[in-house]
């Protein structure tokens, strides 16, 4: 159904005004669709006012991340929403870029949650991509991310609004450094986000230098292209420091020293067990060891030790008992 109005000025100059009403566009509403962590789906707004649905189960204390991006610019405000018990948590609408939206919002609650999709005004179409990932969590719906290993580059593809989700352990004191690169294809600008282990949002960018982190366990990484509307191959290479010495064992236990600045850390595995850690000033001739008293800070399975001395230079070891 349409009106028209007639509206007069004083000056009688008539201006029309036309509104248009579509009675169908305005009801619609597509069925609500399940979607997995990790899931990358493809979806369509193809009427004027459509609101596409999706349903995901969530964890009090969970960081959401849903990326939207259309895969043609057709429309400049893609938007989303999540939804608690039909209420409104948060939205997004081309905070990205005008043709991409991506939420990031901590849970509250554990329940079900909403994700709703439409153009802002209701009076644009398009086609898009859309991610969602839970940190931490499995993300079983993630096909291309996976288990990523120091000093062993990685290649893989980005869809439209794809999250690739690759994750590793570390070990509080340890220097991460992540870089991606554009392999091949017409991307310019691939993206990433590190998580630790509590799910606090560690670094951005192409390049992440982290020195000294303050976490042990699994760290999560998630890539994507900047604005999630381009496709194209993409290298990622984790550069970690410093590792445990490959093939110890309890008659050949190993130290790990590290650099917070300003101070140099010691770090061993607890398991090695009842050890004394000792140092010397100068290794020449025949050193004397000096021992280092017990207890060590212990945490997350490792003993810790700072030195805080204003020699140059010290040399470590661990003496059995």
């Amino acid at each position: 159904m349409a009106t028209s109005v007639t509206l007069r000025a004083m000056s009688k100059c008539v201006v029309f005004v036309w509104f248009g009403i579509i009675a169908a566009a305005s009801a619609y509403s597509a069925e609500t669709n399940s979607i997995v962590p990790g899931q990358n789906v493809s979806g369509r707004i193809t009427a004027f006012g459509q609101t596409n649905y999706y349903e995901f189960v969530g964890i009090a204390d969970q960081v959401v991340t849903a990326f939207l991006a259309e895969s043609d610019y057709t429309a400049n405000g893609p938007t989303i929403e999540l939804y608690r018990d039909g209420n409104q948590i948060t939205n997004a609408t081309g905070n990205v870029w005008d043709g991409g939206s991506v939420i990031e919002r901590r849970l509250t609650e554990t329940g079900t949650y909403q994700l709703r999709i439409h153009d802002d005004y209701g009076n644009q179409t398009f086609d898009y991509g859309l991610t969602l990932v839970l940190l931490p969590g499995d993300n079983p719906g993630d096909e291309s991310g996976g288990i990523i290993v120091p000093n062993q580059p990685m290649t893989n593809d980005f869809m439209v609004a794809d999250i690739d989700l690759f994750r590793f352990q570390a070990v509080t004191g340890d220097r991460l450094q992540l870089l991606i690169r554009l392999v091949d294809g017409g991307g310019a600008n691939p993206f990433l986000q590190i998580y630790g282990p509590d799910g606090e949002l560690l670094g951005s960018g192409d390049v992440i230098d982290l020195q000294c982190v303050s976490q042990t366990g699994d760290y999560l990484v998630l890539a994507r292209d900047d604005r999630g509307n381009e496709t194209y191959s993409y290298e990622l290479t984790l550069v970690q420091g410093p590792l445990p010495a490959p093939g110890w064992d309890f008659d050949h236990p190993y130290l790990s020293i590290l650099r917070c600045d300003p101070y140099t850390v010691i770090r061993w595995p607890v398991e090695i067990g009842p050890f004394d850690l000792e140092f010397t000033p100068n290794l020449s001739g025949s050193p004397t060891w000096f021992r280092i008293d017990p207890p060590y800070f212990q945490f997350s399975g490792y003993y810790y030790h700072t030195n805080i001395s204003s020699e140059p230079m010290r040399f470590y070891r661990l003496h059995s008992h």
